[in-house]
């Protein structure tokens, strides 16, 4: 049997619940916050499955935690490519930039994700003319 791939609207559903649980984003690794985690994403898991008018079949919590960590490293990706873009022509606008909902949504979910300080001296750094 074939895995059936994820709609738009289950990755959609998945987010709002991740947002939704702090825990499971909690960059904390002891004993103790590593197994809240777990129950955390088998609690996900069970609401997710709950949600049955939404979701073409049960998902584990391997599952779902691996689509997440897939969702945000395509959102890394696309980050990495956009500030490419712009360090290529300068500073302007990308003509990747996308309005993709999942991106968007995982955005919103993990917005401290690829976060870019700036820094005058960095070889990323665009030219400035006063």
């Amino acid at each position: 049997m074939a895995p059936v791939a994820y709609t738009e609207k289950e990755k959609i559903l998945l987010i709002f619940l991740v947002d939704k649980d702090k825990m499971i984003e909690n960059k904390r690794t002891d004993a103790a916050t590593v197994q809240q985690k777990l129950t955390a994403w088998e609690k996900l898991s069970q609401e997710y499955n709950s949600r049955t008018h939404i979701i073409q079949g049960p998902r584990t919590s391997p599952q779902l935690k691996k689509l997440w960590s897939n969702l945000k490293q395509r959102k890394r990706k696309a980050n990495t490519e956009l500030r490419h873009e712009k360090l290529l022509n300068g500073g302007g606008s990308s003509a990747k930039e996308q309005n993709d909902p999942v991106m968007e949504a995982v955005n919103l979910a993990a917005p401290y994700m690829d976060i870019m300080l700036p820094c005058a001296w960095d070889s990323t750094a665009t030219a400035t003319s006063e």
